[in-house]
């Protein structure tokens, strides 16, 4: 069964999707975009537009991918 999570840090976001079995996971895809989410966030207290529009456009390479695999963005972790 395939399995999807998705990390959102402050430098990057990262996917991971993997094929759950009773043996354990085995990695099927590992996709990390570095989108500088909180980059000037201490300073500033804010995210940049710059920074938001890159992390929309990660989560839209994402969906690709997780429909290339058939997963429901509903059923991502």
């Amino acid at each position: 069964m395939l399995r999807a999570s998705i990390d959102i840090g402050s430098n990057s976001v990262l996917l991971l999707i993997g094929d759950v079995t009773e043996d354990g996971i085995e990695e099927i895809s590992d996709t990390s975009i570095i989108t500088g989410l909180g980059r000037n966030l201490d300073s500033s207290g804010k995210f940049t537009k710059q920074a938001m529009v890159d992390t929309i456009e990660a989560f839209k390479e994402f969906k690709s991918i997780l429909n290339k695999y058939d997963i429901s963005s509903s059923e991502v972790l």
